[in-house]
């Protein structure tokens, strides 16, 4: 440490980002070690590719917040953030556009017990994750997403601009802590002509 002239606190964060990362691991009573690289690892989390998708096309990904609201967990979001019916959450509505048109439309949902301070924010510059990593114990470690077609919902189809009923790309994602409580679950309804391009690199 004095050798490159930095503290122990910042060799700790660079050690926690890089585990973060997924580049080194660390194993109980036995040290912090370099991770096995395996095949298909994803880089991009949906809402980053939204945005280097949308960039990659020449055009400008601008995000709209609909509304930020606290409500009562009925059985479907009780089941994605794995609480009690009527527990209190936070849902975030918002319209993504790719230039001036919209292509995405979703509701992020938080439990307001961890979660209430996202309330002071208007997410104009700052994206959720960033956000929630503010706090170690709503900092997102990992994801899971699941992805599937579907027909639009009338209140989709107005949104997006499309007819009701029309196909469109559904993404269910699910953020969890280090504790593995989940902490954000979103549902992403993307146009069906909007392509998602998700990043993967191949390792061996």
């Amino acid at each position: 440490m004095e050798k490159f002239g930095v503290s122990r606190n910042v060799i700790r964060q660079a050690i926690g980002d890089l585990v973060d990362g997924g580049y080194l691991i660390r194993k109980k009573a036995k040290g912090t070690f370099v991770s096995t690289p395996t095949a298909n690892v994803e880089r991009l989390s949906t809402q980053e590719a939204f945005r280097e998708t949308v960039i990659r096309k020449g055009d400008i990904p601008v995000t709209k917040v609909l509304s930020m609201e606290v409500l009562d967990a009925d059985e479907q979001t009780a089941e994605l953030l794995n609480v009690d019916v009527g527990t209190r959450l936070i849902r975030i509505h918002r319209l993504r556009y790719a230039s001036d048109v919209p292509v995405s439309v979703s509701s992020s949902y938080l439990p307001y017990a961890k979660c209430s301070f996202v309330l002071e924010h208007r997410f104009v510059s700052d994206g959720l994750h960033r956000v929630l990593s503010q706090h170690y114990e709503t900092r997102i470690y990992r994801s899971t997403q699941r992805f599937e077609a579907r027909r639009a919902f009338d209140d989709e189809a107005a949104l997006l601009g499309i007819d009701s009923g029309s196909v469109v790309q559904c993404v269910t994602r699910k953020g969890y802590n280090r504790m593995g409580s989940v902490i954000e679950a979103t549902i992403s309804v993307y146009r069906g002509d909007f392509e998602l391009e998700i990043e993967t690199i191949e390792q061996t």
